[in-house]
């Protein structure tokens, strides 16, 4: 009897749990269901007059722009997409400092149901820029201040740039087009480096942990090089190559190909 007793138990135990998971699979199903439907998209648009010398970044999985605007004040336009809770972007304006900021107010901590944004910022030409995303992408573009990233699992990408870069990416890529700056430190954890100068560098330090390195210099100068490498081909153009220069070039990869060429013509 005793063993009855305990099957009955068990089978009471079995279909008290069975129930639950069941109830959290349909509440789990209605809220996407729901979340689908009142899929909601807003375009917010402010301009800030502000002699603003830096910006700094701390956005998120948000996809960011930032382009020259006109001098004396900051353009911030931003995209957002949302299902169950819009996405929250702060800008704050302290001194000549502008930081831009962006969270996802999620329902569950562990489910993301929807959330997404795209700022674009319109900046004075001669600002610096720093911070970075944690799984967004930063796209930095036609600046002459100098630009310092980091972001945890998104792209970087820089085109158009004179003053100092530094940028560091885990789990991205890193591209530069168009630089004419005259130092020029990148690394990645794990993604690609790729960087085209338009002007020749003094200093350049790249580095991959898992990934390819390509850097194209201009046509006709010369570099002291220092290549550091694990696995993987390594091309380094002798043409320019140059012991005695001032002008640096050090490249380090773990596992990866490098790959350094000048540009064509």
């Amino acid at each position: 009897m005793g063993w009855g007793r305990g099957t009955v138990g068990g089978h009471r135990a079995w279909r008290i749990t069975g129930t639950l998971a069941m109830a959290l699979t349909m509440a789990f199903g209605a809220v996407q269901t729901w979340g689908l439907v009142v899929q909601q998209e807003r375009v917010y648009y402010r301009a800030y007059p502000v002699a603003a010398t830096r910006v700094h970044l701390d956005t998120g999985t948000a996809a960011v722009r930032i382009r020259p605007g006109q001098p004396g004040r900051v353009v911030v336009t931003q995209r957002l997409d949302w299902t169950v809770r819009r996405p929250r972007v702060e800008t704050l304006v302290v001194g000549d400092v502008v930081t831009v900021r962006m969270r996802c107010n999620q329902v569950l901590p562990v489910v993301e149901l929807g959330c997404g944004a795209q700022i674009e910022l319109e900046v004075p030409a001669g600002i610096s820029v720093d911070g970075g995303a944690s799984s967004g992408s930063v796209d930095v573009g036609g600046l002459s201040g100098d630009v310092r990233l980091d972001a945890s699992s998104g792209a970087i990408e820089l085109s158009g740039l004179s003053g100092q870069v530094y940028a560091r990416t885990t789990s991205g890529m890193v591209k530069g087009t168009g630089l004419t700056s005259g130092r020029v430190d990148v690394n990645a954890t794990s993604g690609a480096v790729e960087l085209d100068f338009a002007r020749p560098p003094h200093v350049v330090s790249v580095g991959a942990t898992s990934g390819s390195v390509s850097v194209t210099l201009p046509h006709g100068s010369g570099y002291s090089f220092a290549v550091d490498h694990g696995s993987g081909d390594v091309h380094v153009d002798t043409g320019l190559s140059d012991p005695a220069s001032p002008d640096t070039v050090q490249v380090s990869t773990t596992s990866g190909a490098v790959n350094v060429v000048p540009a064509e013509g």
